[in-house]
């Protein structure tokens, strides 16, 4: 019945929101008791984090032969995160500072984004490019961890009676994740036969925007404090979600056939014209680039939902 996947589409949407919320809280508590450098907590705790939703959905779409509901799920999401999510950040902030724009994992993380989703839509895709995308990341992950002894700027006291019940958050909320993203699934395919709508509309839009509530929720709190953390989140996030995630799909799905990255064309543009704008204006980030990232998301936001197309965007 409609009435009752929508329900359950709702509840699991509340959870995973809700739950990674909680699980960024745990994760960055613990990080602060492990004295990490804010772009590495960004990248490789927060980033890794939020990223857990779009992770545990791919693993019930490939079970259930339904990847294309999680690749518009990873493309949706990192639209937001380009724009809206960096946009608020920006606003809040209202500069960037020296922190992020002398420091070269800015850039790296900048321009990998803007590469993924380049090679994602010129290139078919197939095992090969999955495991490419897969190494990419690794290969990020390296450079990241590269003189990592720098110490975080946030210095609170965490106690180990802390670290033990944050830990107990962490694995009840990463299990809660995992149970509700399968639900999630089913619910999306369901919905999308009983309404005629495609799936991946759903998916790209709605389901995009519940599972980047976290980083949202992570920007808005972060970004009056260290700038950096949303930053390496929101680019961590979007290389987590089209090359790692992405590339475990490509390589692992069993339905590859079936996964057609050109429906993407739309999204991809508006990630590139979003990443260009932030490297264009690296050197002078602020407010007024904020107001520009979310006047881009609310134009991207007006076509999904009116189904406009534009014709060069499209194979």
């Amino acid at each position: 019945m409609l009435e009752v996947d929508v329900l359950v589409f709702a509840l699991t949407l509340y959870a995973l929101s809700h739950f990674s919320e909680i699980l960024v809280s745990s994760s960055l508590k613990l990080s602060k008791y492990f004295k990490m450098n804010p772009l590495i907590i960004g990248f490789f705790v927060i980033a890794m984090g939020t990223s857990l939703p779009e992770m545990f959905i791919a693993v019930s779409s490939m079970l259930q032969s339904l990847e294309m509901i999680s690749v518009a799920d990873l493309f949706g999401a990192t639209v937001i995160n380009s724009t809206l999510i960096i946009g608020i950040s920006l606003i809040i902030a209202r500069r960037a500072g020296k922190e992020i724009t002398n420091e070269y994992r800015s850039v790296l993380l900048l321009m990998t984004s803007f590469f993924v989703s380049l090679i994602l839509v010129i290139i078919s895709p197939s095992r090969y490019l999955g495991i490419s995308l897969i190494l990419l990341y690794m290969i990020v992950a390296r450079f990241m961890l590269n003189k990592s002894h720098h110490k975080s700027k946030i210095e609170e006291a965490i106690e180990m009676k802390d670290v033990i019940v944050e830990s107990v958050k962490l694995a009840i909320s990463l299990f809660i994740i995992i149970f509700s993203s399968r639900f999630l699934v089913v619910s999306v395919s369901n919905i999308s036969v009983e309404l005629g709508i495609e799936s991946i509309v759903i998916s790209s839009l709605i389901v995009a925007i519940g599972t980047t509530i976290p980083e949202l929720f992570t920007a808005i709190n972060a970004a009056g404090r260290d700038l950096r953390l949303v930053y390496a989140n929101s680019y961590g996030s979007t290389i987590i979600n089209l090359a790692l995630i992405l590339g475990i799909i490509l390589t692992f799905s069993q339905n590859i056939e079936k996964i057609d990255l050109s429906k993407f064309w739309f999204h991809a543009f508006f990630i590139l014209l979003s990443n260009m704008i932030v490297l264009i204006t690296f050197d002078k980030l602020d407010w007024r680039v904020g107001v520009l990232l979310l006047g881009i998301y609310a134009l991207y936001l007006a076509m999904s939902i009116s189904h406009v197309q534009i014709p060069f965007m499209l194979r």
